[in-house]
This record gives structure tokens, C-alpha cells and sequence, in this order.
């Protein structure tokens, strides 16, 4: 990817100037410099992720973003063909820093599909390289876990049942579980992935609302689990992983941090972070190393809310040799574009639905409940806003002005391009951070 191509070409809020190429002797490429007129770091991604789809022609498919705690920085692994090449595989990771406020840089480091867990820490290191010899500093990333070099085993594509979900999985092994996104696979030594679960029915001890919710359930055989909602998140893990398998009659297991980093969250969840540990379920074998995602869904007006939890795990004597294949299948799972967005509605909205339900079991809807729902209304109309920058990135369409009929909408970018450039007086891009709650999202 030459510098060159990442400079703007008809739609508003494309990286441009100063960018820099850095060509690795192993193979790979490195794309990095200033993303102009943005303003938000969710419009700079959404832009950076445009000018790779524009030079490869496919639409970079992402995998999930991650941030390091206490960073000004986001980042996400891609993988796309490079139909405007030889049609090869990439892999590759985009990075957008915005430290201190200022306006937004970025880095694209990408190979071919095959080399890329080998080739990625040499571009990191020399994208630090460049970056410490001048221009912005590297935006902070800390890696979920260690990720040695080695190969990855050859992967070939396996679907859950009911088709919602897909993952590259090596030889010896198997689709166990999974459905309406999730994922749960197995390996033959003992390895295994948990992609996209949801635990729900989790209700806070501490809420009035949720103190009549475990009483009536305590009565009944639906399974529930009881933990503070907005405790620490690994502690909050815990106590759901015990109960989960005491209704099982396992023991419960135990977990040591190796490290933590902040992701962002999505518009459903309030915090995430992806936790390296090493985990012991006293099963008699020994014990795993484990990268896991956590993240606690928003509190219902019942008090019950929900934990979010993709985990990979790996016996310790075999986590040197297998995580760089770990790595490959995690960035190989695809959950279907139309059926997810269909399917994470009807989770959000069983829910709702049955937190309605069961507030008419409870106490009535405390005076602090309404304030906090309030309190975090902004919040969320920010968070939805930004949601639609990239939901209009994914869309591949961008918001105009007519300014004859005062109206405006989202249209493919392609139109767009052919409206403005026909009549610039009467249509203009509108800028993501200009748009309006109830007309553009």
C-alpha cells in the first residue's frame, strides 16, 4: 500500500498528507501518518479502514477492537483479498491514536494471510522504530497475552449450526456447541474457544428490584445467577464461572491475572476488558493459559443484567507451540452480517421483555433508577452516534445535504460522489460529527 493511495479521494474525512511507507525485507508493509478532518476516533477508523478497502477493492472484514488501559489509542486485525492485486489474502491491523486531544494519527501493518502472526512484531517494531525517531509517538498497545513466533496450522472453515457464526479451525478440531452468534469449539488436547456467549440472569444483591427478582426465582427452576452489578469484572467472572458449574457439580475454578487491558465497548455493554490469566477448574488436569473477554451488559429495570465472555484456553505445556494458531482462529471468526444484527436484537430485546415482565413481580421503578437512566441518556446518544460512522462505513455509504429541498440522507458512496461533483452548491457531505439524533441515526 503506497502512501499515496491512502490520500482522499471523493468522500469527506479521508486520510491524507504526511504519510509514510515502511517496506519490510520479510515481507509486509507499513502505512502510517496524520487522518485529517476527523474529529472523533471512531470517525478516524472508519476512515483508515475506507482507504484500505479502496487500494485492496474488498471491504476489510474486522475482527474485535481493543485498547490499552489508560491509552488515547484504538485498534482492530482485518483480513481481506486483495482484488485489485493478485487476488492473495491479507491480514493485517489498523491503529488510531488521538493523545492528548489532538487530532488523529494512524497506522496500517498488513502481509499476506499465511505470514502475518510471523511478520506482525517486526512491523510493530519498526513502526515504533519510525515513530520514536519523530512524529507521534506509537499509540499504546498492550497484546491480550504473549504471542510467541511460529507458525499457525493450516485452518479450514467450520459453521455452527444454525449457520450464525464461522470459525478456520485446524485439524483434529470440532464445532461443539455454539448458535445466534456464539461459538464454542474444542481441540483435541484439551484447547477450546467460546466466542460471542452471553450469560444472562445475572441480578445485583444490592437492588431492591433484583432483591425481588431472586426471591421469586429461588422459587421456580430458571436458572439465575447473583452478582454485583458494576463490581470488578474479573471478580464478576468468577463468581459466575462458580455457579455456573456448581449447577453442574464442578468445582469452582480459580484464576490468576496476568494481565488486563480496556477495550472499548459496544453500545449494549459499559466496560470490557480482555484478561490474560493462567486458570486452574481443579479438574484434575493441569492448569490453562487463557486469553478472555469480558464485558458487563447494561442493568435492566428488573436490576438483572448480563456478561458477555469469549474465552480461549490452552493446557500450559502446549501454549507456546499452539498460540499463534489461537490467534489465527480467533481472527478468523465471522458471526453473519444480517443474521447478527437480527439475532443481538432479539437478545437485547428478550431482555428487555423479560425484565419487564418480571418488574411487575417486583418493587416498582425507584426514584434513583430514573436519575441514573438520565444521567447516561447522553452518553448513549454519543455512543449511538458513533455507532453510525461506522455502521455507515460497513454500509459503504456516507450522509449528504441538499441544501435546495433542506433535507439530507444516507446514500451509497458512489452516489454521493456523483451528486456532489455534479452540483457542489447544492450537495455537500455532512460531516460525522454533525449528525442529528432522529434525522441521521
Amino acid at each position: 500500500m503506497a502512501a499515496a493511495t491512502l490520500a482522499p479521494s471523493t468522500a469527506a474525512g479521508q486520510p491524507a498528507g504526511g504519510l509514510k511507507t515502511i517496506d519490510a525485507p520479510g515481507g509486509g508493509q507499513v502505512v502510517y501518518g496524520p487522518i485529517q478532518g476527523e474529529t472523533s476516533m471512531p470517525g478516524a477508523m472508519a476512515s483508515l479502514l475506507r482507504s484500505v478497502h479502496a487500494h485492496f477493492g474488498d471491504r476489510p472484514q474486522l475482527g474485535k477492537f481493543f485498547q490499552s488501559r489508560g491509552s488515547e489509542s484504538v485498534a482492530a486485525f482485518f483480513s481481506l483479498t486483495a482484488k485489485k492485486q493478485d487476488g492473495r489474502q491479507i491480514t493485517g491491523l489498523a491503529i488510531v491514536s488521538m493523545r492528548g486531544g489532538a487530532a488523529p494519527s494512524g497506522a496500517v501493518l498488513y502481509d499476506q494471510a499465511d505470514r502475518f502472526a510471523r511478520s506482525e512484531p517486526q512491523l510493530m517494531a519498526r513502526l515504533t522504530e519510525a515513530w520514536q525517531k519523530g512524529g507521534p509517538r506509537q499509540p499504546a498497545r498492550e497484546p491480550p497475552a504473549a504471542e510467541p513466533q511460529g507458525p499457525a496450522q493450516p485452518l479450514h472453515t467450520a459453521a455452527v449450526p444454525d449457520g450464525s457464526a464461522t470459525i478456520g479451525l485446524p485439524a483434529g478440531w470440532r464445532i461443539i456447541g455454539g448458535g445466534g452468534g456464539s461459538l464454542h469449539a474444542a481441540g483435541p488436547h484439551g484447547e477450546a474457544v467460546h466466542l460471542g456467549v452471553i450469560n444472562q440472569n445475572i441480578y445485583d444483591p444490592r437492588n431492591p428490584r433484583a432483591q425481588g427478582m431472586i426471591q421469586y426465582l429461588s422459587k421456580g427452576r430458571t436458572p439465575f445467577n447473583v452478582c454485583p452489578y458494576g463490581d470488578d469484572l474479573v471478580n464478576s467472572f468468577l463468581s459466575v464461572s462458580k455457579q455456573n458449574r456448581a449447577r453442574q457439580g464442578q468445582p469452582a475454578p480459580t484464576l490468576r491475572v496476568i494481565n488486563r487491558v480496556d477495550l472499548p465497548a459496544n453500545q449494549y455493554e459499559v466496560r470490557v476488558e480482555m484478561v490474560s490469566a493462567e486458570m486452574d477448574f481443579h479438574d484434575g488436569k493441569e492448569p490453562v493459559t487463557s486469553n478472555i473477554r469480558m464485558g458487563a451488559m447494561r442493568m435492566g429495570p428488573a436490576g438483572g443484567w448480563a456478561l458477555t465472555v469469549s474465552a480461549e484456553t490452552v493446557p500450559k505445556h502446549l501454549a507456546d507451540e499452539e498460540w499463534p494458531t489461537i490467534k489465527a482462529m480467533v481472527a478468523s471468526y465471522r458471526q453473519n452480517g444480517q443474521v447478527i444484527a437480527g439475532q443481538t436484537a432479539q437478545v437485547i430485546a428478550g431482555i428487555h421483555a423479560r425484565a419487564a415482565a418480571n418488574a411487575k413481580l417486583a418493587e416498582a421503578r425507584s426514584a434513583a433508577n430514573d436519575a441514573h437512566n438520565a444521567a447516561v441518556d447522553a452518553q448513549w446518544d454519543d455512543q449511538a452516534r458513533q455507532n453510525k460512522v461506522f455502521e455507515n462505513y460497513t454500509l459503504d455509504r456516507t450522509v449528504i445535504q441538499d441544501n435546495e429541498q433542506n433535507a439530507r440522507g444516507a446514500v451509497g458512496y458512489a452516489a454521493a460522489d456523483s451528486l456532489v461533483k455534479s452540483d457542489p452548491g447544492r450537495f455537500q457531505y455532512v460531516p460525522n460529527q454533525n449528525l442529528l439524533r432522529g434525522v441521521d441515526y
